[in-house]
């Protein structure tokens, strides 16, 4: 609406570029203050022992969950023109992610159950793809694929559902994934992995 879509497609610049430059220069907001929290470990080590592989582990991990949390809301911002709602599904998103383990412990654990939440998944699947290729026929093959073959397994086997949903529910947890590194000093290089591979998902999807 501001006429900017001018500039970005007449710039010498790639799509791929420009969605880059985006995301780290909103990295940059949240990476100025991770540098500052990398002296909080040497200040303490004058006073204690401090574990210093541990303490850098944390803020690494907080640094990269902020990291994928941009790339999502970047993505989100992608498929509308307007920033207000952006800003709203990129919040509740978030939120969700939060409470994303209450959430878990309180979802029914039974094929039916699993059966409806999948077949939520795979309408909001559909009507994504339709938003990014806009093309309802491409959106619906998608849709129905999907949910022959979210069917298949619930009359083939449906205990694999169950266990499906439980793990799909606990993976989205990001917070929860937080607590072995910043409060036990554990380092799962999983959880790095995940959340790398999840902002370059994302960053994909936005371009």
């Amino acid at each position: 609406r501001s006429k900017t879509d001018q500039l970005l497609f007449t710039s010498p610049v790639s799509m791929s570029e420009i969605i880059l430059g985006k995301f780290f220069a909103m990295t940059t907001v949240i990476g100025i203050p991770c540098l500052v929290f990398c002296t909080y470990p040497i200040i303490l080590s004058i006073y204690g022992n401090v574990n210093f592989l541990s303490a850098y582990a944390g803020i690494l991990i907080f640094f990269l969950l902020g990291a994928m949390l941009i790339s999502v809301g970047l993505f989100i911002s992608t498929l509308t023109d307007s920033q207000i709602i952006a800003a709203v599904i990129s919040f509740v998103v978030v939120l969700m992610a939060l409470l994303m383990s209450s959430i878990t412990s309180l979802v029914e654990s039974s094929s039916v159950a699993s059966v409806a939440v999948f077949t939520i998944v795979v309408v909001l699947a559909t009507l994504l793809v339709k938003v990014m290729t806009k093309d309802w026929t491409v959106a619906l093959i998608v849709g129905i694929v999907l949910e022959v073959a979210v069917m298949v397994l619930f009359f083939v086997d449906s205990t694999i559902l169950e266990t499906a949903l439980s793990t799909v529910l606990s993976n989205m947890a990001v917070f929860g994934m937080l607590d072995a590194i910043l409060f036990d000093g554990l380092i799962d290089l999983t959880v790095y992995f995940y959340f790398i591979s999840v902002t370059f998902m994302f960053l994909f999807l936005s371009v």
